[in-house]
């Protein structure tokens, strides 16, 4: 199986943009023999939203989320995507995985909330799943729960042996997108896609740094600071 990881920045604010981009990502990876297509933290309205957030949080009936679903099925590859959510209750910071059919098969919220702003902004997530797929049994992390051992022995005590974290980590904590990665594979012995922003978002630089690691803490690839599409080969697994 081959794993693509989009390291970028998001267009802060901007639906629109940020779906046309995924559209031709989606594109491109599938042409490039991808099947599966991980993305940032928030990608799909940016990070830094302030007092924005309220007005970009998406219900999951939202258009947005409708046209992620019909870009996987047209391009016949599965995302993975992060974006504010719109609950009755409040607004959580969520990951999506939309199969090649355009299925949703699996959603998370972010349990380890980071920071003041974050607590303050999202209500934080409870439940850890995971789904069957190609013959991995994926789960979904975000950012600073992979910096959380605890939590991600909590999803591969679940069965979890391919881990899909899209992450907004920015400076100072370079050692954080440098090494928890590697350090949670080989603890766990699992697959991990760590798809971290490039560039500047208001006043946050994004360190990038992203990768794909393997079991025992191996690197199958990794970005610099820039913009960059990573691939990587995965063993094929039975159905």
């Amino acid at each position: 199986m081959r794993v693509a990881l989009y390291q970028c920045r998001a267009w802060t604010a901007d639906l629109d943009s940020n779906l046309a981009r995924l559209e031709q990502m989606a594109a491109a990876c599938a042409g490039a023999g991808a099947n599966l297509l991980v993305l940032p933290e928030l990608y799909l309205t940016g990070y830094r939203l302030g007092d924005r957030l309220p007005a970009l949080a998406l219900a999951p009936t939202h258009p947005a989320l409708a046209r992620v679903a019909a870009i996987a099925r047209q391009q016949k590859i599965a995302l993975v995507l992060g974006y504010p959510e719109l609950g009755q209750d409040g607004i959580r910071n969520v990951a999506a995985l939309w199969d090649e059919q355009g299925e949703c098969r699996l959603r998370y919220a972010k349990i380890n909330l980071f920071g003041e702003q974050e607590t303050v902004d999202f209500l934080p997530g409870q439940e850890l799943t995971t789904v069957a797929w190609h013959g991995y049994h994926l789960g979904l992390l975000i950012c600073y729960d992979v910096e959380c051992p605890e939590t991600v022995a909590r999803l591969t005590a679940q069965g979890a042996d391919l881990i899909l974290a899209p992450t907004a980590n920015m400076q100072p904590y370079v050692a954080a997108a440098r090494l928890a990665g590697p350090a949670r594979t080989l603890e766990q012995s699992v697959y991990l896609v760590y798809a971290n922003y490039a560039g500047e978002e208001a006043d946050l630089s994004y360190t990038g740094l992203s990768g794909i690691f393997g079991p025992q803490g191996m690197e199958l690839a990794r970005a610099g600071e820039t913009e960059t599409l990573l691939l990587a080969e995965l063993p094929a697994r039975g159905e």
